[in-house]
């Protein structure tokens, strides 16, 4: 997934998959948290996905 930086609306990143840069399912999207300063994404919490 890449991120982009250049809409206010980082919310609708909650429960997209995210993936490698292998293109590797990595997990759901959980929380966005954002820069106090710059109110960009600093980082998320991912739930892992669990592989069969």
């Amino acid at each position: 997934m890449t991120i982009d930086t250049n809409t206010d609306d980082y919310g609708r990143y909650i429960g997209q998959t995210l993936y490698s840069s292998d293109d590797e399912q990595v997990g759901k999207i959980g929380q966005v948290f954002l820069d106090d300063d710059t109110d960009r994404p600093e980082f998320f919490t991912v739930t892992p996905v669990c592989s069969a």
